[in-house]
């Protein structure tokens, strides 16, 4: 049982997270030296405990695994034996992290350490704590990412100058970005200069000129990022781009925009460059570079330039994209300031990547919420049109034409749901929804007549069930 136990122990140091430290199995035995003769002998009762919970982990019954550890740390702490009864503590923390509660595993985890805190494996348990919840920071809230950050920051006040401090430094500047806490990460990144991180360099950065596209931290992210893709003296171009670089390359262009030719010259020069370099870049950051391309060049009044930046891209010049270059070069005429500018980049790569079914883009509805109708209706279009099977398809592109105010719009809604309708089965959910949608639309365009007909069809030929959303909405008008 000692050594299912200490390869669980080394297993939480050893694992996951590059947080690597030194072996807590060599941890252990240094305890076992220091503490070892001054020991108080651990009663019977422990280790039969520690026998009944190694059987109910072999038979994947953690909480009563668990249950039998804590008593027998209980049990070895009254006893005085605190050595053997932090271990099962830890134990028990290790049992519930690999069961998947990492919450609770963390909680004690950090108490283990805490209770602790002159015992050799004190700082590897509660960097253990800090491990167990990296898990949990990509869907992490506000304030759980604010928790997180206090839990490192203790850590880094228990055990200054430790053998995992510049570990959890660096976790620590990830819990930054994922808060959006520039000012604070660019600072610790400077702090950290041996630390090579390029990709949270770019993202504070980014998310700096973001905030507030001033020309003092426009210059800042050129003294920091440019070098990523301008190398030697005289400066030439890398040989080596990488995600990062072309990152880089895409936020100074960005930040670019709004400030006169040269600079839209810069930014348009700078994305080409990147764009064409090998390795060649993934599809999502060439529809955002071909954006910030297009915008630089209509504020130029080349539309020429707007088309070569979608080719390049690799979509199609279709009648959606015209509309999006049309309603694209509407709104820099309204403003041309740089965070004009950069917006209605970034407006233009959601309606491309929806354009091209990005799951990561925008939804044309989203679009049309973000009150841009006009693109909106250009994207679902188009994939209606490439999709004439996908019913969800042509459902979108319906909702969205029913929710214009222009009346001609909701005529060609009325037929589109008549179509869809056509080719569902009478009486399912989808038949009712297309139905509804068009005694819907039938009353918004003054069709009252006509709308009372089509309820009375639909009770006679296909009654809904009753209590159903369909037959509440059927009852006469």
């Amino acid at each position: 049982m000692k050594t299912f136990l200490r390869t669980t122990l080394a297993t939480l140091v050893a694992a996951g997270h590059a947080l690597a430290q030194g072996s807590l199995t060599d941890d252990l035995d240094r305890a076992q030296q220091q503490l070892g003769q001054a020991a108080t002998p651990v009663p019977d009762d422990v280790e039969s405990l520690v026998a009944e919970a190694g059987e109910r982990l072999r038979a994947g019954h953690t909480d009563a695994a668990v249950a039998a550890l804590d008593k027998a740390a209980s049990a070895a702490s009254r006893s005085g034996a605190t050595g053997r009864s932090f271990e099962l503590s830890l134990a028990a923390a290790e049992a519930l992290r690999a069961a998947g509660q990492p919450a609770e595993a963390a909680r004690r985890f950090r108490d283990a350490a805490l209770e602790n805190p002159r015992d050799p494996r004190a700082a590897a348990a509660h960097r253990a704590a800090c491990d167990a919840l990296v898990p949990l920071l990509a869907a992490a809230d506000e304030g759980f990412l604010a928790s997180y950050d206090k839990l490192l920051a203790e850590h880094l006040d228990a055990w200054p100058g430790g053998e995992s401090e510049e570990a959890v430094r660096r976790l620590r500047r990830r819990v930054l970005a994922l808060a959006e806490r520039w000012p604070e990460l660019l600072k610790e990144l400077r702090a950290a200069a041996d630390a090579a991180e390029p990709e949270l360099l770019v993202a504070a950065h980014a998310g700096l000129l973001r905030e507030e596209p001033s020309i003092e931290r426009f210059e800042a992210a050129r003294a920091d990022l440019q070098g990523m893709f301008l190398v030697g003296q005289p400066p030439a171009w890398t040989d080596n781009w990488t995600d990062a670089s072309r990152e880089a390359a895409l936020v100074l262009a960005t930040a670019s925009l709004g400030r006169g030719e040269d600079w839209h010259a810069y930014a348009r020069k700078l994305l080409r460059v990147a764009a064409h370099a090998p390795p060649a870049p993934d599809a999502e950051w060439r529809r955002r570079a071909a954006a910030v391309r297009v915008v630089a060049a209509l504020a130029s009044d080349d539309r020429q330039g707007a088309s070569a930046a979608i080719a390049d891209a690799g979509l199609r010049g279709t009648p959606a994209v015209a509309e999006l270059l049309q309603a694209t070069s509407a709104r820099l005429a309204e403003a041309r300031s740089p965070a004009a500018a950069a917006q209605a980049a970034r407006r233009l790569a959601d309606s491309l990547g929806a354009l091209a079914g990005d799951k990561r883009a925008p939804a044309a509805s989203q679009i049309a919420a973000a009150g841009r109708e006009a693109e909106a209706l250009a994207v679902a279009k188009t994939l209606a049109e490439e999709n004439p099977a996908d019913r969800a398809a042509q459902a979108a592109y319906a909702r969205l034409l029913a929710e214009s105010a222009d009346a001609g719009k909701k005529e060609k809604a009325l037929e589109r749901w008549r179509q869809i309708e056509a080719r569902d089965p009478r009486g399912t959910q989808a038949w009712y929804e297309a139905r509804l949608a068009r005694i819907d639309l039938l009353e918004e365009l003054g069709r009252q007549d006509d709308a009372q007909k089509l309820v009375a069809l639909t009770r006679l030929l296909a009654p809904p069930p009753p209590d159903s959303e369909a037959a509440e909405r059927l009852s006469p008008l």
